[in-house]
């Protein structure tokens, strides 16, 4: 057998091993924020249902901003990790999304490429008496500290918005603004053809 065909075995046997490995479950902190950043990647946080359900992994809930500026970004990364946990408070990062812009009130797309390092401070929140066990935790549940404090899509989500906006809206100069910033947010989806790999 030739050095060559040998290494590829040895590859090939080590990518199917590996693909082979169960994977390691999340811990409840991990698993709070990748719930929130699930509901980014599938455009919940532009509705009113999917802000209070986003709402709800967070200790305090702000009212749904409708006009408010909206973060384009894609959070289907698989690295996070828990950086830190002392009971009661928790440190979780996540790499590796990307942001591609704002749409601003008057539906106008600011691009930005960057790829996000994000870090959530996460606080343990004991269950009142009476209410049923969470999926967390017998005796509580972690939730993100703060309020929900934007809204955020990804590329498909956002076209979308964009499209209900133009359809709905009165104004000439926001049909105008959402017709060109869909132009562009479809370009910017196209150039890089699968999420993350630009």
């Amino acid at each position: 057998m030739q050095p060559v065909s040998m290494l590829a075995l040895v590859c090939l046997g080590l990518l199917t091993a590996s693909a082979q490995s169960p994977k390691k479950p999340l811990k409840p902190t991990e698993l709070t924020v990748k719930r929130y950043e699930r509901l980014i990647l599938h455009g919940a946080l532009l509705t009113p249902t999917g802000w209070k359900a986003a709402s709800g992994l967070f200790t305090t809930a702000d009212p749904y901003p409708a006009n408010s500026e909206i973060l384009v970004e894609w959070t289907g990364t698989n690295v996070l990790g828990e950086e830190w946990n002392h009971g009661a408070r928790a440190e979780v990062n996540t790499k590796w999304n990307d942001s591609y812009g704002t749409i601003d009130s008057n539906l106008i797309f600011k691009p930005q490429n960057a790829r996000l390092a994000n870090v959530y401070t996460l606080v343990f929140v004991p269950s009142v008496r009476g209410e049923s066990s969470s999926a967390n935790s017998k005796l509580g549940t972690w939730k993100i500290e703060g309020p929900l404090c934007y809204r955020a899509a990804d590329i498909p989500d956002t076209i979308k918005y964009l499209e209900r906006m133009r359809t709905h809206s009165r104004s000439p100069i926001l049909r105008k603004n959402a017709a060109e910033s869909i132009r562009a947010l479809k370009r910017a989806h196209s150039g890089c053809g699968v999420p993350n790999p630009c």
